[in-house]
C-alpha cells in the first residue's frame, strides 16, 4: 500500500498532469508552484520528526503510543510560526494532523504514507 501511494504521489508531482483533461496548465503550474519550493522543507521534516527521532525513541525502549504523542508535540512547536498569522491552524490544524502521521507511521512502520499525507495537506488551497 504504501508503494502504491508513493506512485501515486510520484504521478501528480510529474508532467503527467498537463495531460489531465479536469486540469488545465494554469492549474499545474500553481500546483507545481506552490509544492516545489515546500518538497525538500516537508521531505526533511518527515525524515527528522517521523523518522530519525522516531528511531531513536523506539531504540530507548518507549513505546509507540508515546512516540506518537512527543513527536505530534515537537512537530507543533516547530510550527509555532503560525500562532500570530494562523491560529486555528496552529491550535486545531497542526496538532492533529501530527498526531495523524504519526498514526500512520506507526500502522504502516514506514514515513512513505505520512510523507504522502503531508504533501497532499500541503497542496489545500
Amino acid at each position: 500500500l504504501p508503494a502504491i501511494m508513493f506512485l501515486v504521489l510520484l504521478f501528480f508531482l510529474s508532467g503527467q498532469l498537463k495531460h489531465v483533461a479536469l486540469l488545465n496548465v494554469a492549474t499545474f503550474n500553481t500546483i507545481t508552484q506552490v509544492i516545489s519550493p515546500q518538497l525538500p522543507f516537508l521531505i526533511a521534516e518527515e525524515i527528522i520528526f517521523r523518522g530519525l527521532f522516531w528511531m531513536c525513541l523506539k531504540e530507548m525502549g518507549w513505546s509507540e503510543f508515546v512516540i506518537v504523542i512527543v513527536q505530534a508535540v515537537l512537530f507543533w512547536i516547530f510550527h509555532v510560526y503560525y500562532m500570530f498569522s494562523e491560529p486555528a491552524m496552529f491550535w486545531l490544524t497542526v496538532p492533529i494532523s501530527s498526531v495523524f502521521l504519526g498514526i500512520l507511521v506507526w500502522k504502516y512502520k514506514s514515513i512513505t504514507p505520512s510523507l504522502i499525507a503531508h504533501v497532499l495537506f500541503n497542496l489545500r488551497p
